[in-house]
C-alpha cells in the first residue's frame, strides 16, 4: 500500500497532467487549471480518510473544522464580540477535531466503504453540487470540478490495486481487489447506502448536458486535435 506522500504525489500528476489536457483543448481557463489541480490533488489524499492514523484523515478534520467554525462565524457576523467568535470558534472546532473524529474512527474500517468506486463517485458529485448550490459555479464548471475531484479519488484507489502487486516476486499481496471495488458482500448495507446517497446527489446535481456535451459533440476532440501537436516550430513561444 502506497504511503501519504506517494499518493499526494501520483494524484498531483494526474491532476495536472489532465487539466493541461482540457486547458489545451481550450475547454478550461487557466484560473481554472488551478482549481481543477488543487481539487484532484487534494481528494488524492481522501480514501485514507478511513485510516485512524492516517495524515489524511487528520488533515481533512482539521480543514473541517476550521471551516464550519468560520461558516458559523460569517452568518452572525457583525452580531458577536470577538470573545464570543472566539468562543464559539474553538468549540465547534474542538467538537470536529476531537469529537466527530472520536465517533468516525470509531465506527470506521481501514479499505473499508471509502476504498470504493461508489465513494469516489459520491466524492466528485459532493464537490459537484457544492460548487453549484453554494458557489454559483455554472453547471460545466461544476461538473468539471466533480470530474476532478473523482479523478483524484480514483488514482488513489489504482494506486493502492498497483502496490498489492509485487513485480520481483510475482506475487499478489491480499489486499489487492480491496480498493478499486463497486460493492463487497462484508457490510453490504453500507454499499447499499452510498449507492443511494449517490442516486440523491445525482437528482441534486445541475444540468451535465454541457459537460457531456462537449465529449459527445467533438468539441473536445476537436481542440485537442488541433492543438497537440506545434504548428509554428517546437517551443517557438519562447524564442518568437
Amino acid at each position: 500500500m502506497a504511503d501519504f506522500k506517494t499518493h499526494l504525489g501520483t494524484a498531483s500528476v494526474v491532476s495536472m497532467l489532465s487539466a493541461t489536457v482540457f486547458y489545451g483543448s481550450g475547454t478550461i481557463t487557466p484560473q481554472q487549471v488551478i482549481l481543477y489541480f488543487c481539487l484532484g490533488t487534494f481528494s488524492g489524499t481522501l480514501p485514507d480518510i478511513d485510516s485512524d492514523t492516517s495524515t489524511a484523515l487528520k488533515n481533512f478534520f482539521n480543514f473541517l473544522g476550521v471551516l464550519l467554525a468560520f461558516l458559523v462565524l460569517f452568518s452572525r457576523i457583525g452580531r458577536l464580540s470577538i470573545i464570543e467568535m472566539m468562543i464559539i470558534w474553538a468549540g465547534i472546532f474542538s467538537l470536529i477535531r476531537y469529537g466527530i473524529f472520536k465517533i468516525f474512527t470509531r465506527y470506521t474500517v481501514h479499505r473499508g466503504i471509502f476504498h470504493s468506486i461508489p465513494a469516489g463517485l459520491a466524492t466528485g458529485l459532493v464537490v459537484c453540487v457544492i460548487g453549484n448550490q453554494f458557489f454559483h459555479m455554472t453547471p460545466i464548471n461544476s461538473w468539471m470540478s466533480g470530474f476532478f475531484a473523482c479523478l483524484g479519488y480514483i488514482s488513489h484507489l489504482v494506486l493502492d490495486e498497483i502496490y498489492s502487486i509485487e513485480l520481483s516476486s510475482a506475487r499478489i499481496k491480499w489486499t489487492f481487489g480491496s480498493a478499486c471495488k463497486f460493492f463487497s458482500l462484508d457490510n453490504w448495507h453500507y454499499y447499499v447506502y452510498v449507492y443511494v446517497v449517490v442516486s440523491i446527489l445525482f437528482y441534486l446535481t445541475p444540468d451535465s448536458k454541457p459537460f457531456f456535451g462537449q465529449f459527445t459533440d467533438g468539441t473536445f476532440i476537436q481542440g485537442l486535435t488541433d492543438n497537440f501537436f506545434p504548428e509554428n516550430g517546437w517551443f517557438s513561444a519562447f524564442y518568437q
